[in-house]
């Protein structure tokens, strides 16, 4: 009993380190968490970033976005988060949920996600559009999930960029609220694995206590 009390505890440790490196996630839970989410160049002023409270998916988000004050030409507000910690292995997607939270006039909404510098999406630029065409909306959360296959799994560094891209005239923009970043770990059977074992570490704990 002792030495499958030992490999049990053995393998709850490995697990959790398993699980802990392979796992990145936000939820915009706390006004602290949208600090490392950095505006980039805004000469005019014009982007806003700000915490909200409620109305996340669930929970609070994370709200940004911009619009033309009507001088000059087109806007991009840029919105951008990097991490150099990341462990990818066993990783199978990026995802996240957004919904707009204002009117969206002349605007293209865009998404760029690099891993070691190299860019998720094989586009122009590494850009893809978010709504044109594209499901985002201001009715729903939409879930956004790509596939990871194409990365590196050694890969430590993820930088994720949106852009809000306006025309050239008053009123052009969008404001847009993010919730649940995510780099999704094991498929489900692994999961469902590791939640088994996860109840084998909790009596075995419980079996220690009570010898």
């Amino acid at each position: 009993m002792k030495t499958l009390l030992t490999l049990l505890g053995i393998g709850c440790a490995a697990t959790s380190a398993s699980l802990g490196a392979s796992i990145f996630h936000i939820s915009f839970d706390t006004p602290e968490s949208i600090e490392a989410w950095n505006v980039a160049g805004d000469p005019f002023g014009e982007t806003s970033k700000s915490w909200l409270p409620a109305g996340g998916n669930p929970g609070g988000a994370l709200e940004f976005g911009g619009y033309h004050n009507g001088e000059g030409a087109g806007r991009g507000y840029e919105l951008f988060f990097t991490t150099t910690d990341l462990s990818l292995g066993g990783a199978t997607d990026f995802s996240f949920d957004a919904i707009l939270t204002g009117p969206i006039d002349g605007t293209n909404i865009q998404l760029r996600v690099l891993f070691d510098g190299v860019p998720l999406f094989g586009t122009p630029g590494g850009f893809i559009s978010l709504n044109a065409p594209g499901p985002l909306n201001g009715d729903s959360w939409t879930n956004f999930s790509y596939d990871l296959s194409s990365i590196d799994p050694a890969a430590t560094n993820m930088t994720i960029t949106f852009l809000v891209a306006a025309g050239a005239f008053a009123g052009a923009g969008a404001t847009m609220a993010i919730d649940n970043v995510s780099v999704i770990p094991e498929p489900s059977a692994y999961a469902a694995l590791f939640g088994l074992i996860g109840l084998a570490c909790v009596a075995a704990r419980r079996r220690r206590r009570q010898s």
